[in-house]
């Protein structure tokens, strides 16, 4: 054979290994999806380690969300088998809000907390602000009903919530209906849009929305845009992006180099950051163990009955 076709054997003898194993990248990545009593889980298996997301009922209020991640340093076949690190979550991924009738936001009432985690004292106690009206499941573009079991490729969740505010003494009228789309993937991604609608007419005065637990695993926090790192902070401590220039990220870092977990805020709906005071931060840590964006502080937003507002962003647990 001559020299030249050779090297043109030789080539595609090693393009065809380089799409192989690419190919078997991709096909160990598996999403094995388990329901019963209420209990999701979601058994993310990459390469080299396995990361496991369970959704259920959680705190007083009893809303539905992401409750559980666990974290395996191998790949195990036994289902049983016992994680490297275990969060069981008592506290919000998505934010809860500051909200009231419109016509009550100049009365000098105490503002708290409503909806997620937070009961009628703002925190996880007290009578409850919220209930999950709804939960969706859909598996391959099919909805599933009652307990299931396999592997998947793609995975939604809605959730629909109905919030009160917390000019009400009762407790006992929702006020605002919050929309939650999980979708899900191999790859360990979590994609969320939440939209927002005004059951009559309301005003949120301090919202959050995209929120992760920081880990005991975790050693720092980073702050960045799409292209570049701003800062980057102890995770035990009080901390805020150097910059509000285009920041949308969030990462999670342990030492180690194991696992990391990062957030990115779409920059649409409130992702735009219209509703955040100039001197407040974008995005903030607090020593107590989260780390939050700030979508609505400083700036009102009041909505009429039947309005709606969203934002979206993406957690890649790693």
């Amino acid at each position: 054979m001559p020299a030249s076709k050779n090297y043109i054997f030789l080539f595609l003898l090693v393009l065809l290994t380089a799409v192989n194993v690419h190919g078997q990248e991709k096909l160990s990545q598996k999403m094995h999806v388990s329901y019963l009593d209420d209990r999701l889980k979601i058994l993310f298996t990459g390469d080299k380690k396995q990361t496991n997301i369970q959704f259920f009922p959680c705190g007083v209020n009893q809303i539905y969300a992401i409750g559980q991640v666990d974290y395996y340093d191998s790949i195990y076949s036994d289902e049983n088998a016992k994680p490297d690190f275990s969060y069981q979550s008592g506290t919000d991924w998505i934010g809860p809000y500051f909200v009231c009738l419109s016509g009550n936001t100049n009365k000098g009432l105490p503002q708290r907390f409503t909806g997620g985690w937070h009961g009628s004292n703002g925190d996880g106690i007290g009578k409850p602000t919220a209930q999950t009206q709804s939960v969706k499941i859909t598996a391959n573009g099919k909805t599933v009903l009652g307990n299931f079991n396999g592997i998947f490729d793609s995975l939604q969740v809605e959730v629909i919530n109905f919030i009160q505010g917390f000019d009400d003494s009762t407790f006992s009228r929702p006020i605002l209906k919050e929309k939650v789309n999980y979708t899900l993937t191999p790859d360990a991604r979590i994609h969320v849009k939440v939209v927002i609608t005004a059951l009559t007419d309301i005003t949120i005065q301090r919202y959050y929305g995209m929120q992760s637990v920081n880990f005991a695993i975790f050693d720092s926090v980073t702050y960045a845009s799409s292209h570049l790192q701003l800062n980057t902070a102890p995770i035990k401590a009080n901390s805020r992006c150097s910059s509000n220039d285009k920041t949308n990220t969030i990462l999670l870092k342990d030492i180690s180099g194991k696992h990391h977990l990062k957030l990115v805020l779409g920059n649409s709906g409130l992702g735009d950051f219209e509703h955040l005071a100039e001197e407040l931060p974008k995005a903030f840590s607090a020593a107590y163990g989260k780390s939050y964006f700030n979508l609505i502080h400083g700036k009102d937003l009041s909505l009429k009955e039947g309005e709606s507002v969203f934002w979206e962003g993406t957690y890649y647990f790693h």
